[in-house]
């Protein structure tokens, strides 16, 4: 079997936590008392998901946004010319 690519955790956990410290500054996720941060997903049948602990520590969701978000769709976006232009 081969990969095109290896991600490892590591790589994935400082943007996903950028990431999830952005979306507090835009609103789009929010901090408890207690300095947690969660998202508010009940607006598509979920629940409210917790991405920082409240000493900073990530959780697995925290990496997927990384590993989502930046990797895949990124990805997709800089190797798709059909959808992005001109950039490839």
């Amino acid at each position: 079997m081969d990969f095109d690519k290896i991600y490892y955790e590591s790589d994935t956990y400082l943007e996903g936590k950028d990431l999830i410290l952005g979306g507090i500054e835009k609103g789009i996720m929010y901090r408890k008392d207690d300095g947690s941060v969660w998202a508010d997903l009940t607006g598509d049948g979920l629940d409210h998901k917790l991405l920082l602990r409240a000493d900073g520590t990530s959780v697995y969701m925290t990496q997927d946004t990384s590993r989502t978000i930046i990797f895949r769709f990124c990805r997709f976006f800089s190797t798709n010319s059909a959808l992005n232009g001109a950039r490839t």
